[in-house]
């Protein structure tokens, strides 16, 4: 996959969510999910306006999913937060 533009945290959340990623817990810094397999934590920060590059395609990578599916999940995030 090629590297996406960074996106905000909350946009972030939602792709992964979108992907089939589980929250599992947070706290005042960050979400905790797992991977759609369940073998793997992603923790993703909630401060700072954007969620760097090189953190997001750390998450990003071993997920199951596509250019195509990252672009339909960015797009509809965004459509809901509006």
């Amino acid at each position: 996959m090629p590297p996406p533009a960074p996106v905000t945290p909350v946009v972030l959340r939602g792709i992964i969510t979108a992907a089939g990623c589980s929250q599992v817990d947070e706290d005042r810094f960050n979400w905790f999910f797992t991977t759609p397999d369940g073998k793997r934590i992603i923790v993703i920060p909630k401060q700072g306006d954007l969620v760097s590059l090189e953190i997001m395609m750390e998450i990003l990578d071993p997920l199951p999913m596509n250019d195509g599916e990252f672009v339909k999940h960015h797009e509809a995030v965004l459509r809901r937060l509006g």
